[in-house]
């Protein structure tokens, strides 16, 4: 729903950026005006979507996963601090930010096609750009964008960790399997019941439940 809003800014931007000599307001006005307003406000709006949804993903599943490697190499155990979080905050938006950069490109390829009087849509228009400038046109803008991103990357992760661990919704960081019974002794017994949560920290965390002289279940919490 929000692309309802950021598609039209984003693709005003854009012009923008490519005539110096337009402003905010002509350039609104210009395009109400046009015969189909709606498809200069939305012009490349599929190549948004294809740009803009993966790219919350990607930036999320590259942050968890370079915790997980630091977790795993820088001191096993503790807490990552706000320092650490903010340097793989900013790894992962510069990661994000060339990974969707051809799809960044091939947004501008239309809104600007557009605004130039050049008749072309959607890949087309990328692949006139790929014809004129070879493969390596798929990259351009990589090096400023991951810039961007990854400066966004520092302060939203920063941000996110900070309100987790207010919150206490940090999760406990442990390369430590859960603590099994001693030979001779079985699961929920009740030598087990006394054994402290504490020894298997994190969300291995076990609690014995003994219901109605049935079988304990084991209980994972987080």
């Amino acid at each position: 729903m929000a692309s309802l809003l950021t598609a039209p800014c984003d693709a005003i931007k854009q012009r923008l950026q490519i005539d110096a000599s337009r402003t905010l307001r002509g350039e609104v006005s210009r395009v109400l005006k046009s015969p189909k307003p709606l498809a200069g406000f939305f012009v490349g709006y599929p190549q948004f979507l294809l740009r803009d949804l993966p790219f919350d993903a990607i930036q999320m599943t590259s942050f968890e996963a370079l915790k997980r490697w630091h977790a795993s190499v820088v001191e096993p155990g503790r807490p990552r601090t706000a320092g650490e979080n903010a340097m793989l905050g900013g790894v992962a938006g510069a990661v994000t930010g060339l990974v969707t950069t051809p799809l960044d490109v091939a947004r501008t390829a239309e809104v600007c096609a557009l605004s130039a009087g050049v008749k072309c849509k959607g890949m087309a228009c990328l692949a006139a750009l790929v014809r004129r400038g070879g493969a390596g046109v798929l990259l351009r803008g990589s090096l400023p964008r991951m810039v961007e991103i990854s400066l966004g990357g520092v302060l939203y992760f920063s941000a996110s960790e900070a309100v987790k661990k207010a919150l206490g919704l940090e999760e406990e960081e442990t390369d430590h399997p859960p603590v099994a019974p001693e030979a001779g002794r079985e699961w929920g017994s009740e030598d087990d019941a006394a054994v402290d949560d504490e020894q298997t920290p994190g969300w291995w965390r076990r609690k014995w439940l003994d219901v109605a002289g049935r079988q304990p279940a084991v209980v994972i919490v987080s």
